[in-house]
């Protein structure tokens, strides 16, 4: 008995840690993606070209240690004739189409950094009477979201012409089809599962700002609705057991049995879970003991017990 009470003890402790690690998650600051020593990237502002022209743009850094450097336009798909070639960005034969933001992203052990490129084939397309008014962009200083929740975040810009914007999720260029752009709008369908940093860029000819909000993603710990109450029955006999809960995400379901002599669990070919881990059955059912349903997800755990009692057949004199 002194033995299955230590066992007991065990799995309470086992819980309090899974329920402090994850709430400590929780808790936790969020840190600014901001590094002390960041990457210089040695790219132009903006590029102007004239239509047919060939250019191989490097993506040249100032740091000592190896990086892996990679390409990106804003919309997605490079236009047909521009392609990355080693830390290059390639195009061939310049046409009004290649016009827009381009983005290179450098990764390195320590750190992640990127620079935007704005790109213009044939200046006459900007009339000449614009006249330059720096972008500004501004976004709040921080949300809190509901794990899993449409959120829509919104970047107000200035500016003359109108800034081109762009949109990074801790430091790398959004590519998410739960994610569409909307004007100045950014609606997160379902998706964000995680605390980051939201990064509005705006560009144009007249220069660059970038603002940025932190978003917190909290959740519900989980809750147990129902757990079958306890069962007496005869040796042998098959029984089940059913368990319910709720929380944000939805938790995962365990369970596990403690026999009366300090035995934890079933052979295996004497029980069953259900696909979805809410129903227990135990075949041919011959040890009493606590059936134990733990429901935990990333902020945090809890459980239920029940008790299964095994009763004799009646003697026939």
């Amino acid at each position: 008995m002194e033995f299955g009470l230590n066992i007991i003890l065990v799995i309470f402790l086992w819980l309090n840690c899974q329920v402090n690690r994850a709430q400590g998650v929780q808790t936790y600051p969020l840190q600014t993606l901001e590094n002390s020593h960041p990457i210089d990237i040695t790219i132009p502002d903006v590029l102007k070209l004239n239509s047919g022209e060939d250019i191989s743009i490097p993506c040249n850094t100032s740091n000592t240690e190896p990086v892996t450097t990679t390409w990106n336009y804003k919309t997605g798909v490079f236009p047909r004739n521009v392609h990355q070639l080693g830390k290059n960005l390639v195009i061939t034969s310049a046409d009004h189409s290649d016009s827009g933001i381009y983005l290179c992203h450098v990764n390195s052990s320590s750190q992640v950094t990127y620079k935007l490129l704005e790109i213009i084939v044939d200046e006459s397309t900007i009339s000449s009477a614009t006249s330059l008014v720096p972008p500004k962009a501004t976004l709040l200083d921080h949300k809190t979201v509901l794990f899993g929740e449409n959120v829509t975040v919104t970047c107000h810009v200035t500016g003359s012409p109108l800034p081109t914007i762009v949109w990074l999720f801790n430091d790398r260029l959004i590519k998410d089809a739960n994610t569409v752009e909307d004007g100045n709008k950014l609606h997160i369908h379902s998706s964000l599962k995680e605390d980051g940093v939201f990064t509005c860029v705006a560009k144009s000819v007249a220069g660059e700002d970038r603002a940025q909000t932190n978003i917190y993603v909290v959740g519900v710990m989980p809750i147990i609705d129902f757990l079958s109450d306890s069962m007496y029955v005869l040796t042998g006999s098959s029984v089940s057991f059913r368990c319910h809960a709720s929380g944000i995400p939805k938790p995962n379901i365990f369970w596990y049995f403690i026999g009366v002599n300090g035995e934890v669990g079933f052979p295996e070919s004497n029980y069953q879970i259900s696909s979805d881990h809410s129903v227990l059955t135990i075949h041919s059912a011959r040890q009493s003991g606590t059936v134990w349903c733990i429901a935990r997800n990333a902020y945090g755990a809890t459980n239920e017990k029940a008790y299964l009692w095994i009763r004799l057949p009646d003697l026939v004199g």
